[in-house]
């Protein structure tokens, strides 16, 4: 009796225990089921679109187990598509933290996303660590060091750089991006050789990508292979995108090339496809008013310079453009001497020569703005007595420099000159009236010569 009572209790036990892990099974597969459907609806929730609520499914979730990585990774990708980035960083992070990865969700995955989001909040110094960090972990993937390299580049760290962006070619010899990138480097640090290989490299596995393009001609431009750089502009022209910058460069090189009225007109068609006021707008213009001074058009050199002091007044040197030509708005006669051709530039010095009552014995043009000559007084003076004058007219707008004074002296000796008379439609340095206090030169700077024209 007493072993049969110990035996019907043992039953009730067996069965009790039986009846508990049964039930805890059953609950494990619940939740385990249960767990995969949320997750796949969470899956589903972002795949839509829709990531608030899809965050708030996988919070749930993860108040019951923070540590699974299905969970965490999620959330991370959740908020990484929100724009969220140190929220992202913070449940990417806290896999590294468990180190608990399955089949879909690995090491590598996490730090890839991870140097992502710290790249896009510009904490180029954690992204480059966890780059580092793959290079090491996976050394036959060449995305690791291009993106080791494009961090270094955009710290201008450019040897660093060039360092990993060549493991990164070495690995995959046609990775575009490496290749660019690479050129970029070589391209800042002035290495147009070596810069114009990897563009080249680079154009040879995708022809018609524009920024590639755009590079390889300012390089070539460097090395003055200007034909080529302008027929690859002709192709990057026709990306609206880059549309306003290869017509800019196209005008500096022409500009380079000294072909003015192509460079102008690149300028102006650049100045139409600028947003006006922007950046863009005034370099086109600046470069624009360059070009027409040099071609005598002061006109629309001013109209250009104008229009950039209005909107930035401290642009580089146009307030002193405005102040050096403020004269050609006034004085007709300094702007007909301004816009002269050559020819007629001769015969305006002749009529200055007229009104200082000099004889010309020789006049020489020494260039588009210099002209000189060796002169005599006019008054009837034997010709035994006669002494030499050096008369210099100098039509550019940038003021004189002691040293132009101090060649100018020179040549009165050269010239058995005892005395001399120079003459601009700008002004001169302080140290340039200083020196001519104690030599016998006149200067005649741009309001003087404004009153001997007129008068």
């Amino acid at each position: 009796m007493y072993l049969e009572i110990i035996f019907v209790n043992l039953t009730y036990v067996i069965l009790v225990l039986f009846l508990f892990i049964f039930f805890v099974f059953v609950n494990i597969l619940y939740k385990f089921f249960s767990s995969s459907e949320s997750k796949e609806e969470a899956l589903q929730l972002h795949q839509q679109g829709k990531f608030d609520e899809s965050i708030r499914l996988l919070e749930k979730m993860s108040e019951k187990d923070e540590r699974d990585p299905d969970v965490n990774y999620y959330l991370g990708l959740n908020y990484e598509k929100k724009g969220d980035f140190s929220t992202a960083i913070m449940y990417y992070k806290r896999i590294l933290k468990f180190g608990r990865y399955n089949q879909n969700i690995n090491e590598i995955l996490v730090r890839t996303h991870l140097a992502n989001a710290y790249e896009n909040i510009e904490n180029y110094t954690e992204a480059k660590n966890e780059y580092l960090i793959l290079t090491q972990i996976e050394p036959s993937n060449p995305e690791h060091y291009y993106n080791a390299g494009k961090i270094f580049f955009k710290a201008k760290i450019y040897p660093k750089a060039i360092k990993f962006l060549r493991q990164a070619i070495q690995i995959h010899s046609r990775h575009f991006l490496a290749l660019t990138t690479l050129g970029k480097c070589f391209f800042i640090q002035r290495i147009f050789t070596e810069a114009k290989t990897c563009f080249e490299n680079a154009l040879a596995i995708n022809p018609k990508d524009s920024e590639n393009l755009y590079y390889l001609s300012q390089t070539l431009r460097y090395l003055g292979e200007y034909k080529k750089a302008v027929e690859y502009l002709d192709v990057v022209e026709k990306d609206q995108k880059f549309k306003a910058k290869a017509l800019l460069l196209k005008g500096m090189i022409f500009l380079d090339m000294e072909s003015y009225t192509q460079a102008i007109n690149e300028f102006e068609k650049a100045i139409l496809h600028t947003n006006k006021g922007g950046n863009d707008d005034l370099i086109a213009r600046y470069l624009a008013a360059s070009t027409y001074e040099k071609t005598k058009n002061i006109t629309k050199a001013i109209e250009h310079w104008e229009y950039i002091f209005k909107i930035q007044k401290d642009f580089k040197d146009v307030a002193e453009k405005l102040k050096q030509y403020s004269d050609f708005k006034t004085s007709d006669a300094i702007k007909d001497l301004l816009i002269s051709s050559n020819i007629q530039f001769e015969t305006y010095f002749r009529k200055i020569l007229d009104k200082l009552k000099l004889k010309p014995l020789s006049i020489n043009l020494d260039n588009d703005s210099t002209i000189t000559a060796v002169c005599v007084n006019v008054e009837n003076i034997p010709t035994v007595l006669q002494k030499n004058t050096l008369v210099r007219l100098f039509r550019e707008t940038s003021p004189i420099s002691e040293n132009q004074i101090r060649e100018f002296h020179d040549k009165m000796k050269i010239e058995n000159a005892i005395r001399g008379i120079y003459l601009t439609v700008s002004d001169f340095h302080s140290s340039v009236v200083k020196y001519c206090d104690s030599r016998p030169i006149e200067l005649y700077d741009s309001g003087k010569l404004t009153k001997l024209l007129e008068s």
